[in-house]
C-alpha cells in the first residue's frame, strides 16, 4: 500500500461466513474465512490502508465509474 500510485488498484479477497456449507467447498474454503477477517476485523490491515490513502471500493463503484465515462 505505501506505493500506490493514483488510479485503480485490484485487491482480489473472496470474504465468506465460516460455516458448514462454505467449509463443504473444500480446502480453499479456508482463506474465503481468513479473507472475510482480513477486510472486516483486521485492525492492522485497516491502519495500512488508512496510512496510504487508499479508498476501498467494490466492483460496483468500479464499474459505474466505467459506464460514466
Amino acid at each position: 500500500f505505501e506505493t500506490l500510485r493514483p488510479g485503480v488498484t485490484e485487491l482480489h479477497v473472496q470474504p465468506a461466513e465460516d460455516t458448514p456449507e462454505v467449509r463443504a467447498l473444500g480446502e480453499g474454503a479456508s482463506g474465503w474465512v481468513d479473507d472475510l477477517r482480513l477486510v472486516t476485523r483486521d485492525e492492522q490491515f485497516a491502519e495500512v490502508v488508512r496510512a496510504s490513502g487508499a479508498t476501498l471500493i467494490g466492483w460496483r463503484a468500479v464499474r459505474d465509474a466505467m459506464r460514466a465515462g
